[in-house]
């Protein structure tokens, strides 16, 4: 009897157990929170480590290891966002499809990896801190149909594209992508489509028709009711507005986003990058330091949380460290270059491009500054990586950001148009602004005992890409604003 006893309290534990687990079970089964393994997984990590691995081996290393770092947090935030969605109610199915699109970009950025060369394989970092944060599902209101599925992969691969630097074979399937668009009856897909093919013509310069795109965008999105998908577009809009020299116009623009930003946006650093830009293209450099130093402090509490955020960081801080040098106050900018520098070379490996155009920038201002010393060895490290870059593009942009608000270099050189010194010491005078510390520096007594030395380093800068025109040098036009134009 004992025997029996024991035998059925044991079966009974065994039930009761079946019964707790069983809810887990079909409680988790339907989230597919495992759906992201059938696209990020050993084979694929291993697809695109062979591509990169043949076409950039000096750099690939380094590149691998910060992708997949990023690429793991990233997936890890998806999985917890897909479970969380699963209690969400009313909320679900929204949420659900706004999740599955982003695996989507996540599938085609990987697409794009898997046939990169090695301008892809340096813009990969920033494309992977670029990938639409999961978080941002948490607010999403539309779901969307299985009939816009075609149209959403097609603005998959146009934003990889853009992501990967790739903007004139993105360009190629605009076209297509915006006819597939004109004929959705979805207005979300049809403003992601709109933003996809605005933020690539931004990056070609086809500033008429990336504006033109971009308001359709906002347009379709404010009808959607997607406010942060608003805000990407009317920041890609007064994007385009600063890069057709329209600062004033674009100040309107970020006005209109902050009107409804109160309302609890977020990602508010988007419109102050922004905002900064404009404001450093209209000569109120004093204006931009202090929104740049706003930004900064956003993004560094970002940062702390998400390294995907990181490299909007280095970008917002090294345009700080331009505007600064920009208003001759060249020390301050240095030590903000270099602390770019420091975030750069960290997530991106010593010798990346990005991290060459960080020296080239610090280069100048040390030259200013009197540095020659460290001038001399910064300009060196940057030619050494940019010497192997090919000229057939503008330098990337932060997309870290983009768009990463597309995003996203963003920095104008402080000496934009100034040819460097020549080995006189004359010329090198004549070129230099009136209160510089350079002319202070050439004047010295210092300066003319080391003639010879200043002679050899102009020799470097002139053949290095010293020179602020240089095609390495940053344009005004491509700041920061880049990483954050998109709706990250």
């Amino acid at each position: 009897m004992v025997t029996l006893m024991v035998a059925a309290a044991i079966g009974a534990v065994i039930v009761i157990g079946m019964g707790l687990l069983a809810p887990s079970a079909q409680h988790e089964a339907p989230c597919g929170d495992q759906l992201v393994d059938t696209v990020w997984n050993t084979d694929a990590r291993a697809a695109f480590a062979r591509q990169f691995a043949a076409v950039a081996p000096e750099r690939s290393a380094a590149t691998l290891t910060s992708i997949t770092s990023l690429i793991a947090h990233w997936t890890d935030a998806w999985r917890l966002q897909r479970r969380s969605a699963c209690t969400a109610g009313a909320a679900r199915a929204a949420r659900v499809s706004c999740l599955d699109r982003q695996l989507g970009e996540l599938r085609a950025q990987l697409a794009v990896w898997e046939k990169a060369d090695a301008s892809v394989v340096d813009h990969a970092t920033a494309a992977a801190a670029a990938l639409p944060s999961p978080a941002e599902c948490v607010e999403a209101r539309t779901t969307t149909s299985p009939a816009s599925a075609s149209l959403l992969a097609s603005t998959a691969m146009v934003d990889a594209l853009q992501r990967s630097g790739r903007w004139e074979e993105a360009r190629v399937h605009a076209p297509a992508v915006l006819a597939q668009a004109e004929r959705s009856t979805e207005l979300a897909p049809k403003a992601l489509a709109m933003l996809a093919v605005a933020r690539v013509e931004l990056d070609v310069h086809a500033r008429t028709a990336a504006r033109d795109h971009a308001i359709a965008a906002a347009r379709a999105a404010s009808n959607a009711r997607e406010d942060d998908l608003l805000a990407g577009a009317l920041l890609v809009e007064a994007a385009a507005l600063i890069d057709d020299h329209r600062a004033a116009d674009a100040l309107g623009v970020c006005d209109a986003v902050e009107a409804f930003a109160a309302r609890g946006l977020p990602r508010s650093e988007r419109i102050e990058i922004v905002r900064a830009d404009a404001l450093l293209q209209l000569g109120r450099t004093d204006e931009a330091i202090v929104h740049y130093r706003r930004v900064i402090a956003r993004l560094a509490v970002a940062a702390a949380r998400d390294p995907a955020r990181r490299l909007a960081l280095a970008s917002a801080i090294g345009s700080l460290g331009s505007a600064l040098g920009k208003s001759e106050r060249i020390a301050e900018g240095a030590v903000e270059l270099r602390r770019a520098l420091e975030i750069e070379e960290a997530a991106l490996g010593p010798q990346h491009p990005e991290v060459g155009r960080t020296l080239h920038d610090l280069a100048i201002l040390e030259r200013e500054n009197g540095d020659i010393e460290d001038a001399e060895r910064h300009f060196g490290r940057a030619r050494a990586m940019l010497a192997v870059m090919p000229r057939r593009e503008p330098p990337p942009s932060r997309r870290w950001p983009p768009g990463r608000a597309r995003t996203p270099s963003r920095r104008s050189a402080p000496t934009r148009g100034r040819s460097w010194p020549t080995s006189r010491p004359a010329v090198a005078i004549a070129v230099a602004p009136s209160r510089s510390p350079t002319r202070r520096w050439l004047r010295s007594p210092t300066a003319r005992a080391s003639r010879t030395r200043r002679s050899e380093l102009s020799c470097t800068l002139n053949s290095s890409g010293g020179r602020a025109d240089h095609a390495y040098a940053r344009p005004p036009a491509r700041r920061a604003y880049r990483a954050h134009a998109r709706s990250r």
